[in-house]
């Protein structure tokens, strides 16, 4: 009989550790392919395509020298592709190309191995974009299925079934400490990583400056902005305009954010409405404005609140940041009779009388817009009557609301008035604000979000970067700053229905409600509950959960009386006792192969390794060949384990399980055989 080769995978089991190892790096690499380049998703693509014919077909595979310019192509196309940025994207780009080459050059157990730890990094960079419950599923399926590739590259002939089940309990073992890691370990600030995403440099925030067809990328980016969860009831129907950013300086073309002064406690600009308590969930978007729901009472933690009613953060949003607001929404004005009622229409508030603002304008590059001003509002004689009339010449003429309207030049208040006469709510917006200042009226724009898609299950609205909007408030003399929407005046049915088609709150009044939709919201309602409780754990939750353990005591011990310690005290003992039982039990039921267990241990021990396919008279030859100073123990120790293995009980059982304790126990070969003199 010939003896078997150790490493059984090099000669015959070729299609058992590539195919896993493959399989593991499609599934991590899955949720990456949105955000990749498509050359590299090819490039992935290609190389495994190629991979699995030559397993079917026999394809010859390329030589070390392929292998190697193979992989400097990939590496020098994703330096090329990311301009050498550092970044999650680029450190994603360039570990599936190495991953696309890997599985060409695995000759030995080294290589295979280096290859399982590739898939493993990959699949931990998915924290990079996510943290929603869908990743957290993927990431552990993806590390399951990983961890079945390692399994079958250590043991290539072992059964898929057996593989199976061991990685299920190396899975659960690890359960326990990841969840102690996660609860105890000290939250770093920030992210995970530190790496900065690249991803987010394109989102929701808004910019210092705003000009005509700025916001129509977020127009038709239909990514999710934030989340506002409410602990009151929800805001006023008409009333959900997420304030941002204030645009109080106009040089004819853009419009910019002044300096923006700390706000005034004194100041109000409304009439204060009911009280809305919420928290928002904020997607990271690089800008330091914070969308509010008008308007706020008071700034969230490490923020300010500025004199327009807008809240600045600390620093960029660069992560996902969750803060606590109170707001009082203004009146709502939806139409003309609700403007008139919001504004007032006491002749006697003349447009002289308005209060003096800090808004610069610049009047020189549209002067035709200017005379247009003057001769709506010639008559006017109030503030009042001025919004009206202007907002009355929008919606009487032939303007129309359009997401592709034509490029404006140097005059684009002029132009968008009297030649497109198509724009969006900045085109809008823009052009109102500078004709009310053009004849006395203060005018500034705001920018922020409208609309919002209600989830009843979750008592949340849902707001996405397509709701990005821009409108105007007046200062009236009477009443203050005063929230004016111009895009109403032509698309009116905006302020009920979001760019994506959704309604902001028809959906909960009794209408009729698809089974999708249904089942879209609690999906979204599970995955904000998983948000809140894990991605949400933050060193100040932490501290709370360690005070409560009895780890924050004066005297730096730990507090014995806290009853959550007592429990997790008392739960470990019981574990631990639970463990040591079984364990007894498990030994004192089967002696047999607690022996032959401790005889194969001591055979390992000088490099005779059982293969899990082997029978134990197999296994025998083989040490008796590799050993053949120890062949007469060796032969005795398994035919009595195989007796007592597998015949029938006998009175002499007992006397023979004894001494097969008792040989084992003897057996202890050593490193090397004797040698012997001649």
């Amino acid at each position: 009989m010939t003896q078997p080769t150790l490493d059984t995978g090099r000669q015959r089991g070729k299609p058992r550790h590539i195919l896993p190892i493959i399989v593991a790096m499609v599934i991590a690499i899955a949720p990456h392919v949105p955000g990749l380049p498509v050359w590299i998703s090819l490039w992935c693509l290609v190389m495994w395509s190629y991979m699995l014919l030559h397993l079917k077909l026999g394809w010859p595979l390329p030589g070390s020298g392929l292998c190697r310019i193979l992989a400097m192509v990939g590496i020098v196309g994703v330096f090329f592709t990311y301009q050498v940025r550092l970044g999650g994207d680029a450190f994603v780009g360039m570990l599936a190309a190495m991953a696309a080459v890997k599985p060409f050059e695995m000759p030995n157990h080294r290589h295979r191995m280096i290859a399982i730890l590739l898939t493993y990094f990959i699949v931990v960079t998915s924290l990079f974009r996510w943290e929603s419950l869908w990743a957290f599923i993927h990431l552990f399926f993806s590390v399951f299925v990983t961890t079945i590739a390692l399994v079958r590259i250590n043991h290539p002939h072992g059964r898929f079934r057996d593989s199976f089940k061991l990685t299920g309990r190396i899975m659960a073992r690890a359960v326990p400490l990841t969840l102690v890691l996660f609860f105890l370990f000290p939250r770093l600030p920030g992210s995970f990583f530190g790496v900065r995403q690249d991803s987010v440099s394109g989102r929701s925030g808004f910019a210092e400056q705003l000009r005509p067809g700025s916001l129509s990328r977020m127009g038709r980016d239909n990514s999710l902005a934030f989340r506002a969860v409410f602990e009151s009831p929800l805001p006023p129907e008409l009333g959900l305009y997420w304030r941002s950013i204030v645009f109080d300086t106009f040089d004819g073309r853009i419009w910019r954010a002044g300096v923006p002064r700390p706000h005034d406690p004194e100041e109000e600009i409304y009439d204060p409405g009911g009280d809305l308590v919420y928290t928002i969930r904020l997607q990271p978007h690089r800008s330091k404005w914070l969308p509010v729901l008008d308007l706020p009472v008071s700034p969230p933690e490490n923020s300010r609140m500025t004199s327009h009613f807008t809240v600045r953060a600390a620093k960029r949003v660069t992560q996902p940041l969750k803060y606590r607001l109170h707001s009082r929404p203004p009146p709502a004005t939806t139409d003309w009779g609700r403007l008139a009622d919001a504004l007032g229409t006491d002749p006697g508030l003349s447009m002289g009388s308005a209060v003096p603002s800090q808004i610069q304008v610049d009047y020189r590059r549209n002067p035709r817009a200017v005379e247009l001003a003057r001769e709506l509002t010639r008559n006017a004689g109030s503030v009042d009557r001025a919004v009206l009339q202007v907002l009355a010449h929008f919606r009487d003429q032939d303007f129309a609301y359009s997401l592709t309207p034509p490029r404006l030049g140097r005059s684009p208040v002029d132009e968008f008035l009297f030649s497109s006469r198509r724009g969006y709510c900045e085109h809008f917006a823009s052009a109102f604000a500078y004709m009310m200042n053009s004849v006395g009226v203060p005018a500034r724009v705001v920018g922020g979000y409208l609309g919002g898609e209600v989830n009843p299950l979750g008592h949340y609205i849902t707001v996405r970067n397509a709701y990005a909007h821009a409108w105007v408030e007046v200062r009236h003399p009477a009443r203050g700053w005063v929230r004016v929407d111009p895009t109403l005046a032509v698309s009116p049915e905006r302020l009920r229905s979001n760019p994506d088609g959704s309604l902001a709150f028809g959906e909960i009044r009794g209408e009729d409600i698809s089974l999708w939709r249904k089942f879209r919201w609690g999906l979204e309602a599970v995955n904000l509950g998983w948000e809140a409780w894990f991605t949400n754990y933050a060193s100040s939750e932490q501290k709370a959960l360690l005070r409560q353990l009895g780890f924050d005591t004066p005297s730096g011990f730990w507090n014995w009386n806290t009853p959550i310690l007592r429990g997790t005290f008392i739960a470990l003992i019981l574990v631990m006792a639970f463990v040591a039982v079984r364990r007894v039990k498990y030994r004192a039921s089967d002696p047999v192969m607690d022996a032959y267990w401790l005889f194969c241990r001591r055979l390992a021990r000088v490099g005779i390794l059982k293969d899990p396919h082997m029978g134990a008279m197999e296994f025998a030859g083989r040490a008796r060949e590799a050993r053949p100073d120890l062949a007469r123990p060796i032969e005795d120790i398994s035919r009595l384990y195989v007796r007592l293995r597998y015949a029938k009980p006998s009175p002499e059982t007992g006397q023979l399980i004894r001494q097969l304790g008792r040989r084992v126990r003897d057996f202890k070969p050593g490193a090397s055989p004797p040698i012997t003199k001649e």
